[in-house]
């Protein structure tokens, strides 16, 4: 007999990308305001979310044409009488929109193909994106607006520049030797496809490490299937998104069921315990988008929720995990409870007299963050985001989860474990990682301590994870 196709289970788990079309639905239902000053399109026409309409089944041709649509609106003038122009483009594009969506009656698209006939510029975009495809097509009005995802670099120590791109663990560097901003500028223009198809296959090679087999005890006989998975952990809802297939969603599964239970062993705590007093969710290729600074995965503090990409996300699982943790101490000593619940503070980051939690855990966290901002390490993250735009590698949260990673690759080894799917840091990456001198310089014992005093119980809601007190030294 076969088994049940896995679908989600477990508590519904809001923001999933395959929910996000009722978003743009949803926008189209407001009346347009008749004076078009108070007309804005994050309110009454926010661009579609394509991967999302893509997730859901929807014909790429017809996602295409929605995201040319929403391309073609020129930006808001500020003069009376382009104004009241642009009032009218943005009520006619609304209407396509909305016919385009209308899932009882679609407009066919040789019906909507027509109706574009007349206005060509509209019908060469509608052409470009579909013949570019998704997700290029997302690309090609910030190309035209000089911005691609490739950019210029100066190397700190060196002073030469270098091509690279920004992913979710630093800059990674694609081309360098370049001895000025020009030559860069000049190399970068004409080697745009070189440089895309390096990418792609870098990413590969990612994923191809992060999918290297486990070592270690057998933690299971056959497939699991959901109701094991939330008997074993407790985990409050567990997402796939659309595009993950049966296949990967059983393997997903198998996979993260031999790393909660690698990680439970190697903490010391019970299975249950890993989903934080069941307050943890999981998602599988279900949030977020491509893009940009596109995450391998994340944690979202305000649906308490781990998501792992389908292409890249394994190999990130504890370092989400260490950030779900920080965030449940310090949500626990917020609001008094482990409820999931909008708090965006983590406890490696509170300086205050804990009101909620013992003041164990509150030592614990703030012995770890001392740890974390002083010494070579702390220099060296901090040097690293000189070639950022913004903050990362330098916050204390980020060097807490990957000094964790380092801490759970110790233990695991410990119990001749090496678990690729909970943890594997990237090879280009490796600089922003603490080195072993400097987890024993006090890192190493600083986590250590974290998890000394921390003890389980059970609770209505699963198990919960609380502190004991040191034992006093006689």
């Amino acid at each position: 007999m076969l088994a049940a196709a896995i679908e989600d289970f477990g508590q519904k788990i809001d923001g999933a990308r395959k929910d996000g079309r009722h978003t743009l639905r949803d926008a189209l239902r407001v009346d347009l305001p008749a004076d078009p000053r108070e007309i804005t399109l994050a309110e009454h026409l926010p661009a579609p979310d394509a991967k999302a309409l893509l997730d859901a089944d929807m014909e790429p041709r017809r996602v295409a044409a929605l995201c040319a649509l929403r391309d073609f609106i020129p930006k808001k003038p500020a003069g009376d009488p382009e104004l009241m122009e642009w009032g009218r483009t943005v009520a006619a594009v609304r209407a396509l929109t909305a016919r385009l969506l209308d899932v009882e009656s679609p407009l066919p698209i040789e019906e909507f193909n027509k109706a574009i006939s007349m206005l060509p510029r509209l019908r060469e975009a509608v052409e470009r994106y579909d013949s570019l495809g998704y997700p290029a097509y997302l690309k090609a009005k910030r190309r035209q607006n000089g911005g691609p995802h490739f950019k210029i670099f100066q190397d700190t120590g060196s002073g030469e520049f270098f091509v690279g791109r920004n992913s979710s663990r630093g800059v990674v560097r694609l081309q360098s030797g370049f001895q000025s901003l020009k030559a860069a500028h000049d190399w970068l223009a004409g080697n745009t496809m070189e440089l895309v198809l390096r990418w792609k296959s870098l990413r590969r090679e990612q994923s191809a490490e992060a999918n290297e087999p486990r070592t270690g005890p057998a933690r299971r006989e056959g497939d699991v299937r959901p109701e094991m998975f939330t008997g074993a952990f407790g985990f409050r809802g567990v997402q796939f998104g659309k595009s993950v297939q049966e296949t990967r969603r059983q393997l997903d599964l198998n996979n993260s069921f031999d790393a909660f239970m690698d990680l439970s062993e190697a903490l010391g705590i019970t299975p249950m315990a890993v989903s934080l007093d069941g307050s943890l969710a999981l998602a599988f290729g279900a949030r977020g988008c491509g893009g940009k600074n596109a995450a391998a995965a994340h944690y979202e503090t305000d649906r308490v929720v781990i998501n792992l990409t389908r292409k890249n996300g394994p190999g990130s699982l504890a370092h989400e995990w260490f950030h779900a943790l920080d965030n449940y101490f310090a949500r626990l000593e917020r609001t008094g409870s482990t409820v999931p619940k909008a708090v965006d503070d983590y406890a490696s980051g509170l300086s205050e007299p804990p009101e909620n939690i013992r003041p164990e855990v509150m030592a614990a966290f703030r012995e770890i963050h001392r740890a974390l901002v002083q010494g070579p390490y702390a220099t060296r993250c901090t040097a690293l985001d000189a070639e950022r735009e913004a903050s990362y590698h330098g916050l204390t949260i980020e060097k807490a989860a990957r000094a964790f990673e380092i801490f759970l690759i110790g233990r695991l080894a410990a119990g001749g474990i090496a678990n690729p799917f909970l943890t594997k840091p990237r090879k280009e990456c490796l600089d922003a990682y603490p080195l072993p001198e400097e987890m024993t310089g006090g890192i190493q014992q600083a986590f250590e301590n974290l998890f000394a005093v921390l003890e389980t119980k059970e609770t209505p809601n699963g198990t919960m994870l609380f502190t004991k007190p040191r034992r006093k030294m006689l």
